[in-house]
Parts: C-alpha cells; sequence; structure tokens
C-alpha cells in the first residue's frame, strides 16, 4: 500500500450497493488516512454536492437506479472540469470504457480487477493522470478510440444502460423498475437499440456483445 502521507483529501463514492461503499471507504482511508469521504446511493444528488463541495476524486459506479451515469459524468466534466471521476463498476469496460473516457472521466476500473489496481487507479487519477486498464489499452491500440468503431458507438447512455441490463437477464419491467421508466419507454428504447443494432432479438444481442468482447 503507498504512504499515508497525503492528508486532508476529500471523497465522493457513489455506488447503490452498501458493501462496495463501504469498502471503497476501507481502501481511501489507508491510502490517506485522514480522508474527508461523503457516499450517495445514486447520481441523483452528486450535482447538489458539487454546488457546496469539491473533491478530490469521485469514485461512481456506471450502471445505477435513477441516474444515467455517461450524461452525469459529462456534466461534472463540464461545470467542474477540476474535479476528477473514476468509474468503477461490473459492467463492461469494452462496451463502457471508452465512452466514459469521452464523456470525461479520467479512468475506468472493473469490479473485477485486483486490489493493487483499483489503488493504482486511484492514486493516478488522484495526481492528475489517467487510469487505463488493459481492455482500453487494447482498443486504442486498435484506433477503435478515436474511430469509435464498435457495435455500441451510435447507442445513448440510456440505450447503453438498457443493453447491460438486457444481457445481465433483465426484461422490460424489471428494466423499468430499475431505471424509474414506463414499459413502453423501455421497450421503445429496446427496439432502437435492435435497429441501429440490425438484430431481431436477444439472442442476437448476445451474440454480438460476445463477438465484440470475446
Amino acid at each position: 500500500m503507498p504512504s499515508r502521507k497525503h492528508l486532508h483529501k476529500r471523497f465522493l463514492v457513489v455506488d447503490d450497493h452498501t458493501i462496495i461503499r463501504s469498502a471503497l471507504k476501507t481502501i481511501l482511508k489507508d491510502i490517506y488516512s485522514t480522508a474527508l469521504i461523503e457516499e450517495s446511493v445514486d447520481g441523483s444528488d452528486i450535482i447538489e454536492k458539487l454546488k457546496s463541495n469539491s473533491y478530490d476524486l469521485i469514485i461512481m459506479d456506471i450502471q445505477m437506479p435513477k441516474s444515467e451515469a455517461i450524461g452525469l459524468i459529462k456534466q461534472i466534466h463540464i461545470n467542474y472540469p477540476s474535479i476528477p471521476v473514476l468509474i468503477y463498476s461490473m459492467t463492461s469496460e469494452k462496451i463502457y470504457g471508452i465512452g466514459g473516457l469521452k464523456a470525461g472521466a479520467k479512468g475506468f476500473v472493473s469490479k473485477e480487477s485486483s486490489m493493487d489496481e483499483l489503488v493504482k487507479a486511484i492514486n493516478l487519477v488522484v495526481l492528475g493522470q489517467t487510469y487505463l486498464g488493459p481492455d482500453i489499452l487494447e482498443l486504442i491500440s486498435g484506433q477503435a478510440f478515436k474511430k469509435s468503431e464498435t457495435p455500441f458507438s451510435n447507442l445513448s447512455p440510456r440505450e447503453l444502460q438498457i443493453v447491460e441490463l438486457l444481457l445481465t437477464g433483465n426484461g422490460v419491467s424489471q428494466i423499468s423498475k430499475v431505471l424509474g421508466l414506463k414499459n413502453s419507454t423501455v421497450g421503445t428504447h429496446k427496439s432502437h437499440i435492435y435497429q441501429k443494432l440490425k438484430i431481431t432479438n436477444l439472442l442476437e444481442l448476445k451474440a454480438v456483445s460476445e463477438s465484440f468482447l470475446r
């Protein structure tokens, strides 16, 4: 673990799972012993918090209820450019990583990554650098970052959320509850997703995803 010489940092941890927030707080306290750490269960109050507080780092999930994370990251980047955002999520780095970086995030860490990798990412971003994981580096080396040539490039942030939920076995009704949308709205988004990806069903969506992520 790095030295505890960096004091009085202020962090905002945003995740809808209590265990994840608690684990992140423990890690941050281990790195920065006197850090001030605030929590949010989703992205709905982040902008309000930013009106009265500044942070050395915001660590946030990208798939949360009541939140469109990519749009929120863009807002933070435009209105509070000095405050870095690190995405920490179970969602696919290859699907969301490029979009997150383009929106203004300074890094993307998978929740499946090692503790050392997470600590490395936190330290790099707090120091003003950008953390690039292996999957992101692979995409950039293939010029996907510049050209945005992925099956998901034309999907909106909301459509990407719905793709992730569909791929994890959620139906329209479940997605409606998670995102706080009407069934008809989710159905419309789903239709648009299929049109943009030129597919007709969930099996084809899984095939596109697996082809891209393997």
